[in-house]
């Protein structure tokens, strides 16, 4: 079977805020992603920022295609999907992990992934529309391990669970069954692929589905939908010392960054209000004019890039190669943003890095207007507290809070608003200045009850009383 992107999908906006729950993960045992229009992911060092952003990025890069038997040999691709090794993936030096996306409410996909041999496999999926259930297993051996993963017992009913479990191996059959009303498992015995970028074998299966008179009829809209989702999810790392090489013009930047000068050169000869904002955002960052960005292509079609500079009443041009890390940093963040496809998730790592505390309130709104524009999700992760403290008020609630837990160690998310004192922690300061004092940190891995506040307070008057 080859693999099929969704095309029949031009433009998904999420309506309703999606997540990621992430089971044995690298540093994660059992935590979930929360996703807004704007998500802003904070945390220590080594609390699990990145290896969320992992988890979703694995996931986006499952649901384009991609052979996971390849992924042993992109680990250490400098435009890798994952740090480490195939046996670094799983929590706590376990074999097994899985990664969902609740799409919306009622639409969520499941996959459970193993490592065997050092060889990982898809072992089982679980698409859910509302009341239907649909359970994708490969062999009996696999389906064991999934079950501990999907809450199976409540899907699949044991008598049913035999058969499916006794079936054969056979790498080249297929079959659905219905189990109960609305549950369905069919066999799917490709290990190396999704079956999220399998449009052509999931439509057969939905042909089975409507024919069945007990079944619900599942639209299959849902689905490329949930899978156009991910795929259309971009993630960025940059790396400075690659973006200032040349490269052929492309239009789309990848994600370090290295092919920056082409797409840049693309975005601003194919229009000139694009050219416009890349020029706006990185006049934010420096204290010269930057009146200017030129382009020059050699006899390979390669391009080279330069920004044209006045201070006072010299003018200057500075070639790609003499930028700052902070200039490139703005201008890749500018590109990203304008070259993805409208209505996409783009994920940027570390926005703060290399960018002054004084430039974060401007680039920021620059940024939130750009995305605004595009209907583009954001998901930035940082350390920077005038970044956090740039962030606006409605924005506040959906902050995701990284943390490891004191006594298990493993990785923890938190969103603020979901936090049972949230408007008492916000009331206390601006966010950076929180996260600098401790005071999230304070608010998260030591809650109080209600009652408990309430005692702390009459405590408090009470002092005040006997001191009169």
């Amino acid at each position: 079977m080859t693999s099929i992107r969704p095309s029949n999908v031009s433009e998904v906006v999420m309506e309703n805020n999606a997540s990621i729950t992430i089971k044995n993960f690298k540093s994660y045992k059992d935590a979930t992603l929360p996703l807004s229009h704007l998500t802003l992911l904070i945390g220590a060092n080594a609390s699990g920022k990145s290896n969320a952003i992992e988890a979703f990025r694995f996931l986006s890069w499952v649901a384009g295609g991609e052979r996971l038997s390849t992924l042993k040999n992109r680990v250490n691709d400098s435009d890798k999907v994952v740090r480490g090794s195939i046996k670094d993936l799983a929590f706590n030096h376990g074999n097994s992990f899985s990664l969902s996306l609740n799409y919306e409410p009622g639409i969520s996909y499941s996959g459970v992934f193993l490592n065997e041999d050092n060889q990982l496999y898809v072992v089982a999926e679980l698409y859910q529309e509302k009341e239907n259930k649909v359970f994708f297993h490969r062999n009996g051996k696999y389906t064991r391990i999934a079950l501990r993963y999907l809450d199976a017992f409540d899907i699949i009913r044991l008598a049913s669970l035999e058969e499916i479990l006794g079936m054969s191996n056979n790498e080249n059959s297929w079959m659905f069954q219905k189990i109960g009303n609305f549950e369905v498992a069919a066999n799917f015995s490709e290990r190396d692929l999704s079956i999220l970028s399998m449009r052509s074998f999931y439509e057969v299966i939905w042909k089975g589905f409507n024919n069945a008179t007990k079944f619900n009829s599942i639209n299959i809209n849902s689905l490329d939908k949930l899978a156009h989702f991910l795929t259309n999810t971009f993630f960025y790392d940059f790396v400075p010392s690659a973006m200032r090489q040349d490269s052929v013009i492309e239009t789309v930047l990848v994600n370090s960054g290295a092919n920056l000068a082409g797409v840049l050169c693309y975005l601003c000869k194919e229009n000139l209000e694009h050219k416009g904002k890349i020029l706006q955002l990185v006049q934010s960052l420096p204290e010269q004019d930057i009146t200017d960005i030129k382009f020059y292509t050699d006899k390979r079609e390669r391009v080279e890039f330069l920004l044209c500079e006045s201070f006072g009443d010299t003018s200057t041009e500075r070639t790609m190669d003499l930028l700052s890390d902070g200039t490139l940093k703005v201008l890749g963040i500018a590109t990203a943003l304008l070259s993805v496809p409208k209505g996409s998730t783009v994920v940027i790592e570390e926005i703060d890095n290399s960018i002054h505390p004084n430039r974060a309130n401007e680039i920021l709104s620059l940024i939130r207007q750009y995305a605004e524009e595009r209907s583009l999700n954001l998901l930035l992760s940082t350390h920077n507290p005038a970044l956090m403290d740039a962030l606006p008020d409605e924005a506040l609630a959906d902050v995701v809070f990284c943390y490891r837990d004191p006594q298990q160690g493993d990785s923890k998310l938190v969103r603020l608003g979901d936090l049972d004192n949230y408007l008492g922690l916000v009331a206390q300061g601006s966010l950076g200045d929180l996260v600098t004092q401790g005071v999230v940190e304070r608010f998260v891995k030591h809650p109080t009850t209600s009652e408990e506040r309430k005692q702390q307070a009459l405590n408090w008057l009470n002092q005040l009383k006997e001191a009169d």
